[in-house]
């Protein structure tokens, strides 16, 4: 089962009049901009707030911790104080650099991706995946896409569509083969388990379906990677029969592949055209988009020595739905 939900809350650390950051004396930026601050243990992230006199909470001016009026607390504890200055009882966080890209493993082997959006916010982005059952799977939108690099270079990658981001994302990997100029762009973000970690550039691109010739301009945050091979695991598609004659916006989505491209809420529905087909049980919808058909939702594949479901009753026609 995959789960994503993108939100974003407004950051508490941007004051105006303040000429020099409270942590490192420069020139005024937040706290979650600070190099010093973010580069620092959560043990030493305390001591800085605590010499700049800074609320333990929010890490905000002009009141005590104990008069703090946030009903935010620790997302790993829930005290009150800040998550980034959550201690463990080894004196490390949870939360270690603001390079750090967190994943815990579960029974499922659940991996967790938290990514952002605006400068200047907090950015929630929920995005984990686990390993799919015998019985069921579950598939997310994915599509080929021609990203174009400078110096007339392009490349072909796997992108996921997720309408629960509120900004697109490219692997660090990609952006360094495509030569993309890269703008510094921080962002802290909050992620699932309350997990905390940040973002630091942004570039500009433009990416075209490989099914038509139109194209759409990109501004994407660079992170290290963006979610596991999708799907988890391989799909039999020997009977999807009613697929045949449709142009997928990813004819491997059955494959598990690597994703260097996520395309968010922004562009995600005006990609969307009209043509739907999710009245099958137990096989996943398709969708008619800008890209391609797409197919996303869960899927039971028979199981051996049941008899064998040739195609859902679903012919060409019936996709225009909508």
């Amino acid at each position: 089962m995959t789960i994503t939900h993108a939100a974003l809350t407004n950051d508490s650390s941007s004051v105006q009049g303040k000429k020099s950051c409270p942590v490192c004396a420069q020139s005024y930026h937040s706290i979650h901009q600070c190099p010093t601050f973010m580069q620092a243990t959560p043990k030493d992230r305390k001591t800085l707030i605590i010499k700049a006199k800074l609320c333990l909470n929010c890490l905000w001016y002009s009141h005590h911790t104990n008069q703090c009026s946030s009903s935010k607390v620790c997302k790993i504890c829930t005290l009150k104080h800040h998550t980034l200055l959550h201690i463990t009882s080894d004196h490390t966080s949870h939360l270690t650099s603001d390079k750090t890209m967190v994943t815990n493993k579960t029974a499922g082997e659940q991996e967790v991706q938290a990514v952002s959006t605006e400068m200047a916010n907090n950015v929630v982005v929920h995005h984990g995946t686990t390993q799919s059952t015998i019985t069921s799977t579950t598939l997310l939108a994915t599509a080929l896409i021609h990203i174009h690099g400078t110096n007339g270079q392009t490349e072909m990658c796997r992108a996921l569509l997720d309408s629960g981001s509120q900004s697109h994302f490219i692997s660090s990997a990609l952006a360094k083969r495509l030569h993309l100029k890269r703008q510094k762009h921080n962002v802290t973000i909050d992620g699932i388990s309350n997990t905390t970690t940040s973002v630091r550039e942004i570039t500009t691109f433009d990416i075209s379906s490989c099914t038509t010739s139109r194209q759409y301009k990109l501004n994407a945050l660079v992170t290290p990677k963006i979610t596991i091979n999708l799907p988890t695991n391989k799909i039999d598609i020997s009977e999807w029969k009613h697929i045949n004659n449709l142009p997928l916006a990813d004819p491997t989505f059955y494959k598990p592949g690597k994703i260097d491209l996520l395309i968010g809420v922004e562009l995600f529905f005006r990609l969307l055209k009209t043509g739907q087909s999710c009245e099958n049980k137990g096989w996943p919808a398709l969708q008619n988009t800008g890209l391609g058909w797409i197919i996303a939702g869960g899927y039971e594949p028979p199981l051996k020595g049941t008899p064998q479901v040739k195609t859902p009753p679903v012919s060409l026609p019936q996709f225009y739905l909508l």
